[in-house]
């Protein structure tokens, strides 16, 4: 198994054996000032950071011949909460958006006003917040309507990868889990939030079904990497779930502390029991985020801190 990793400091990739024991740890170091973009909230070209993704991959696969004799399954995680729009053709027609982004803090205090943000946590586990993308959206509509227009979908950059390589932006629960757009109930996109938004379910990316995997649909990706042909893509999960899933942290009894360009500590939960008070005028606001269907990632990140 290939697994890579696309976060805001950089990428990395590595190959497991059939017993999930690591073969290689191989590490992509690209130059450029894409990832002190995406970390300082600036704007960042999603097409640089695809050619950046697929030249980690390049990197990779160069060794494999050397490590194993094919790839069954290439498994993903990617930084959360980013936005981009696309046209009809599936070309970027905004820059990435990401975590740190901090121009729609009017746009939470707007949201704040015409929704009950108690209400709107416990089906999202998500606050209002300038990282998530009802006010993203919103600050967008008013403020780039140029960009608004043109976009034809929004998706994480996740989805956009995957988009340009099988030809569907499918993404898995754990990515829209984190967008704050997502009913966590249903496992849906909530449609309260997108009818204020003034936008449609199709104008999101579906979400992946437990156990939905990618296969080429084209030539250009299998003759670009051949050692993958037939092998079973599976959407990219969250950076943040993924970081508890290796370390071991996989319990209500275990929190993560992670450090990289920001910091969280999380804490994974089963799923029956994920609802959890918002205390949102608090330094100590909780995030709620999914893992996978049946178990969610609890945040309580200071790097998000609530507006006053």
């Amino acid at each position: 198994m290939l697994s890579f990793d696309v976060g805001t400091s950089g990428i990395r990739a590595a190959l497991f054996d059939g017993r999930g024991e690591q073969i290689e740890d191989l590490i992509y170091t690209p130059s450029g000032d894409i990832f002190s973009e995406l970390g300082g909230g600036l704007d960042a070209d999603p097409d640089q950071l695809l050619a950046l993704v697929g030249n980690s991959l390049n990197h990779a696969l160069m060794r494999l011949p050397m490590l194993v004799s094919r790839v069954d399954y290439v498994a993903g995680s990617c930084f959360w909460h980013s936005l981009l729009g696309v046209d009809d053709e599936g070309n970027a027609v905004t820059p990435v958006f990401g975590w740190a982004e901090r121009r729609a803090a009017n746009e939470v205090l707007e949201l704040r006003a015409k929704f009950d943000e108690r209400q709107v946590h416990a089906r999202t586990g998500c606050r209002f917040h300038p990282s998530y993308w009802p006010a993203k959206l919103l600050w967008l509509r008013k403020e780039r309507a140029d960009l608004f227009r043109k976009a034809r979908r929004w998706l994480s950059f996740s989805d956009y990868f995957s988009l340009k390589l099988f030809g569907a932006a499918t993404t898995s629960v754990s990515m829209a889990s984190a967008t704050g757009l997502l009913n966590q109930k249903k496992c849906e996109w909530d449609q309260e939030l997108l009818h204020e938004l003034g936008l449609s379910v199709e104008q999101l990316a579906p979400i992946a079904a437990p156990g939905e995997a990618l296969v080429f649909q084209s030539d250009a990706p299998a003759s670009r990497w051949p050692a993958l042909e037939g092998a079973a893509w599976f959407p990219a999960v969250g950076d943040g779930a993924a970081n508890n899933i290796g370390a071991g942290c996989v319990g209500a009894n275990r929190a993560a502390l992670m450090i990289g360009t920001s910091g969280a500590m999380r804490v994974v939960v089963a799923a029956r029991i994920i609802l959890l008070s918002c205390r949102s005028r608090s330094h100590r606001c909780w995030w709620r985020f999914i893992r996978w269907r049946r178990a969610v990632s609890v945040d309580e990140a200071n790097a998000l801190r609530p507006l006053r």
